[in-house]
């Protein structure tokens, strides 16, 4: 993605990606409306450490593995607003 877009773009694509594979899981494993609530907001957050806390409280172990083992590892150290900027 960085050879394609600038570094503030290609994170907030990949962050949306990610989210957008969890939400199919979500679907196949028909989760719990709180999950699907988490994977909403996971949108909004614009730092490291708070999207990796409600990544946390996602009760569906495949999910939640997800996103730890795929999204979670890839983000930047810091992420500020600006990558959810348009």
């Amino acid at each position: 993605k960085y050879e394609k877009f600038s570094a503030k773009v290609a994170v907030k694509e990949y962050l949306n990606e990610g989210l957008e594979i969890a939400r199919e899981l979500a679907k196949q494993e028909r989760l719990m409306p709180s999950d699907l609530k988490i994977i909403e907001k996971l949108k909004k957050v614009s730092k490291v450490s708070e999207w990796k806390e409600k990544a946390k409280m996602i009760k569906n172990q495949r999910v939640r593995r997800f996103l730890q083992k795929y999204v979670m590892k890839y983000l930047p150290k810091r992420m500020s607003r600006r990558y959810y900027e348009s």
